[in-house]
């Protein structure tokens, strides 16, 4: 009596998911992170965020904000190293992407989980408090978010 075993390679299973670079879970994170993020960079007129969705292969898994005072803002200090100012609400101001990343990660996760057909755990580190929600999958979505600014962060040379 013979047993037959069929494994797929994980290359092939993480195509399928979604989960290769330019693939829907890259495409809907870095979508997400562009909307969750706008909330958080300083607006005056709007070109800084606008900058964000034009400077932005979306599925690139690099989010670029190409205006060019963008280094400025995000790290909240002027040309000449006075500390900046900043307009349009409380959440607005310097290293959004961390900032936003600190409170969106579980959204993140979840929406990435599901989008690669996953499913989201409620039942583990959620608090009546706080409402948090971590998701059970192959990949962390979360090491892709941190990779994306440390490209971006390594491309300008930062």
């Amino acid at each position: 009596m013979g047993v037959s075993i069929n494994i797929k390679m994980s290359e092939t299973i993480l195509k399928r998911r979604g989960v290769k670079d330019c693939g829907a879970v890259q495409r809907k994170l870095d979508s997400d992170v562009l909307n969750y993020c706008s909330s958080f960079v300083p607006r005056k007129s709007g070109a800084l965020i606008n900058s964000g969705y034009k400077g932005t292969k979306i599925g690139s898994g690099v989010i670029c904000y190409s205006s060019p005072y963008a280094r400025y803002q995000y790290y909240g200090v002027s040309k000449k190293g006075k500390a900046l100012h900043y307009h349009g609400g409380g959440q607005r101001g310097s290293f959004w992407f961390d900032r936003m990343k600190a409170t969106k990660k579980y959204s993140l996760l979840k929406d990435a989980a599901i989008a690669a057909g996953g499913k989201a755990d409620t039942s583990k580190n959620s608090s009546s408090k706080s409402k948090t929600k971590t998701v059970r999958k192959s990949t962390d979505p979360n090491s892709r978010v941190s990779l994306a600014i440390s490209k971006y962060r390594k491309k300008l040379g930062w």
